[in-house]
């Protein structure tokens, strides 16, 4: 019974930061004590470097940008050829715009 109480009155986030340690092995153990803000930063901040190096995506979105803003600062009066000849141009252009807000909102939450 008194250990019962003892749970009950004890921190939460101790006990559940000790239930997470019980499952780690030797070395995440040793990982998880030398965790800091600084330790965590530098490490997302060599991860995304290496990403930036290594990721096939992201060099081709590079190389593509100068396209992607030529096109977007053409985008009003391709607005006007898609209208005028909505047939055609409406389901393509259309596509095109939706590509371009996706992208401009990929890149504004990158930016945050």
């Amino acid at each position: 019974m008194a250990a019962r109480f003892a749970l009950r009155n004890s921190d939460p986030w101790s006990l559940a930061r000790k239930r997470y340690l019980e499952d780690l092995n030797e070395e995440e153990r040793a990982l998880f004590k030398d965790a800091s803000v600084e330790t965590l930063f530098y490490s997302t901040n060599v991860a995304q470097k290496n990403h930036e190096k290594n990721s096939k995506s992201r060099a081709v979105s590079t190389k593509l940008e100068p396209l992607v803003a030529a096109i977007s600062q053409f985008g009003s009066a391709l607005d006007v050829y898609s209208s005028t000849y909505s047939l055609a141009m409406g389901p393509i252009w259309g596509s095109i715009r939706v590509l371009l807000h996706v992208r401009s909102t990929v890149m504004h939450d990158a930016n945050l």
